[in-house]
């Protein structure tokens, strides 16, 4: 079973994407609608939600982890990766590598997340083409409560 977690409703994106990809595989989603957003917290929270989750997903039998979460995937990803032993794959990294052959082709190319930027580059250890990224955070609660609509 795969587990996919974010930290609201935004990851069901990528529930769907698994669903039409993977049709008839079974999921279980989580999204931590009561501690949301992760963005404006330390990291060393964002990891603890993100151990949290993961355990809470493993104990409800996934094989796989999906971080759907920006927040978590940037902060997260790599010491959850070294922690379990399963795979785990998250939305930043395949997001990042998208971006970087845009921008390679038009240099007006923007990465756009709803991670705290710091999040997003530094702990990668990298900033792909020089690219600016332009951080969203105030319109989490937003988006999770679809008070824009």
């Amino acid at each position: 079973m795969i587990g996919i977690f974010d930290s609201g409703v935004g990851g069901m994106t990528v529930a769907h994407a698994i669903e039409q990809a993977c049709p008839g595989r079974p999921f279980i989603y989580f999204g931590d609608l009561a501690r949301t957003p992760y963005g404006p917290k330390s990291p060393e929270t964002i990891r603890r939600y993100a151990r949290q989750n993961i355990e809470f997903l493993l104990a409800r039998g996934a094989k796989l982890i999906i971080i759907a979460c920006n927040s978590a995937a940037s902060v997260a990803a790599a010491e959850m990766r070294q922690e379990f032993d399963l795979p785990i794959f998250d939305v930043i990294g395949p997001a990042v590598a998208r971006v970087e052959r845009l921008a390679a082709a038009d240099a007006r190319c923007q990465f756009v997340s709803f991670a705290k930027p710091e999040y997003v580059f530094v702990n990668r250890g990298r900033n792909p083409c020089g690219l600016s990224v332009q951080p969203v955070c105030h319109f989490i609660p937003s988006l999770d409560s679809r008070s824009f609509l």
